[in-house]
């Protein structure tokens, strides 16, 4: 996943690059994890994985639950932020 993220920003600063003489912007939200309910249907969870995967959990929570992107996307809505 890290390399897709990666390939969106170059490809955003690139993009922004090109084309800021003439007014155009070009942004990008990439957020961390995203709560959903996949461990649902997890089956034969790794107690190790999941213990090794708790604190990187806390620290990225308020991201998970989507509210960290939306106020991102309105951070750069053109409406509301001016250029």
């Amino acid at each position: 996943m890290v390399h897709q993220k990666h390939a969106v920003i170059g490809l955003t600063k690139n993009t922004g690059y090109m084309y800021a003489q003439k007014g155009i912007r070009c942004n990008a939200i990439a957020p961390g994890g995203v709560a959903t309910n996949i461990s649902s249907s997890m089956e034969n969870v790794s107690q190790f994985g999941m213990e090794r995967t708790k604190p990187v959990q806390a620290v990225d929570a308020e991201s998970r639950n989507n509210r960290g992107s939306c106020k991102a996307a309105l951070f750069w809505h053109p409406r509301i932020q001016a250029f």
